[in-house]
Parts: structure tokens; C-alpha cells; sequence
């Protein structure tokens, strides 16, 4: 399904703040359609910054077909789009572009995924989540997430994917700790390096597709670690 970019406006429903580091803001069309786009994708929200117009590309939290679209952002204190979005109140208006970007996934036809995240790369994948335990339910797919972070406190939505892979065997959840540590605080946390892990994850299974959403050292360095084990940029998906 192609699904055409749109310019549009925005309204505010509300922030939550989903951990120390992140906030999760909720808006609906101002046309109160459905905004279409795919999960995986994300959108251009524009500031008006001392008469300069700028935009923040932020991938979408919620599912297609959602009421509310939602993002999840860090608050960067003093940073020019947190305090901006900061700033806003019920009914407020913001204006947007998109969807853009190729990081989703249409029909799930292949057998086995790799997803790997840092941070607010969680996003498209919470945006998946429904596509990913309903496939999930149908014994056909495999799905690793490597979700790679310093503290717990940066992982947002960290309970619905551990709630999601403690329902479905064949959706497995590694925690990567970027800091070691000597002991794990949860039996399902794993201290070790998320590059280490991904190269465990490579020498029992050949995922079909890779995913990646984080920042572009780490996804250099896992295209590097990729490419040594023969998997071509057909294989990887993201969008940097």
C-alpha cells in the first residue's frame, strides 16, 4: 500500500511523562480523520523558533488506525522542540509532514526478524507491536528485539514489550546494557554489550531482516558487524 506525505495540522491531547528521561506526547487530526501511515514510520513536526521555521522528525508510538497519534521524545532541558512542546496546552494546534520513511514491515512474509533499538528508537516498534503478537499468534514468525540502554529509566515502554514476550515464545526480549554491570537486577536483563548480543543472536539463527532504530554510530557499527556475515543492505532496514 502506498501511502502519499501529507502536510496537515495537529491538535494537542496531552503529555505524560513515561520515565525521568521521556515524555509522551498525544495528538489528533485537526480534520479528526485517522492519520494514514504505516507502523514504522515516522513524521516532520514543525516549530516556529524566533520567526525561523524548523522541523524534528520523530517516529510514531501508536499504532495505524490509533484515534491519537503518539510520540515518545526525550526532554532535553533547554532544547529548542522540548520546550516548545513543553509549552503546549490542550487544543493547541502544531503542524506536521508525512509520513515518511521505509523502516516497516507490509506483510510479514518472511520468517525471521531481528529489531534493534536505543532509546526513543523504541517508537516505530511499539507502533508494530499489535502486527508483531498478532503474528506472533500465528506460530509463523520469529522476533529478537535488542533493546540496548545505560540505565532501566531509558527504556520507554519497556513493560509492554516484557509483557509481550512473556506471552509469546517466539517474541524474545534482550535488554543490553551499554554499561556492564556484575549483577543483573531482573532475570530478564542481560548485562551485556547489545553489539555482543546481536553477534550471539548470529551464530545460532540467520534472521531474514534486520530493523534498526538508534542513533547513526550504532548503526554503522551494526551494518560493519552485518556485512562481515554476508548479509547485503537488502537485508537492513532503516532510515538513516
Amino acid at each position: 500500500m502506498q501511502i502519499e506525505n501529507i502536510e496537515g495540522t495537529f491538535v494537542f491531547e496531552e503529555a505524560k511523562r513515561i520515565s525521568p528521561f521521556y515524555v509522551k506526547y498525544s495528538f489528533y487530526l485537526a480534520n479528526g480523520r485517522t492519520l494514514p501511515f504505516k507502523a514504522g514510520q515516522y513524521l516532520d513536526l514543525v516549530f516556529h523558533n524566533n520567526g525561523i521555521q524548523e522541523k524534528r522528525s520523530y517516529s510514531i508510538a501508536s499504532p495505524p488506525n490509533n484515534s491519537l497519534i503518539d510520540f515518545v521524545i526525550k526532554d532535553i532541558k533547554n532544547g529548542m522542540a522540548s520546550s516548545k512542546l513543553n509549552g503546549l496546552k490542550k487544543g493547541d494546534v502544531i503542524s506536521f509532514d508525512g509520513p515518511f520513511g521505509q523502516m516497516s514491515i507490509s506483510n510479514w512474509q518472511n520468517k525471521s526478524y531481528v529489531f534493534i533499538a536505543t532509546g526513543s528508537g523504541i517508537a516505530p516498534f511499539r507502533s508494530m507491536l499489535p502486527e508483531i503478537e498478532a503474528n506472533m499468534k500465528s506460530g509463523e514468525n520469529r522476533v529478537f528485539l535488542l533493546l540496548g540502554i545505560s540505565v532501566k529509566e531509558d527504556a520507554p515502554f519497556l513493560d509492554e514489550f516484557l509483557n509481550s514476550s512473556l506471552k509469546h515464545k517466539d517474541f524474545k526480549l534482550y535488554i543490553c546494557y551499554g554499561i556492564k554491570s556484575d549483577k543483573a537486577q531482573e532475570a530478564w536483563e542481560f548485562n551485556v554489550d547489545l553489539e555482543d548480543k546481536l553477534v550471539q543472536i548470529l551464530e545460532i539463527t540467520r534472521p531474514d531482516k534486520i530493523l534498526i532504530s538508534s542513533n547513526p554510530t550504532l548503526i554503522n557499527k551494526t551494518r560493519l558487524i552485518l556485512a562481515e556475515r554476508g548479509f547485503s543492505s537488502n537485508d537492513i532496514l532503516c532510515d538513516i
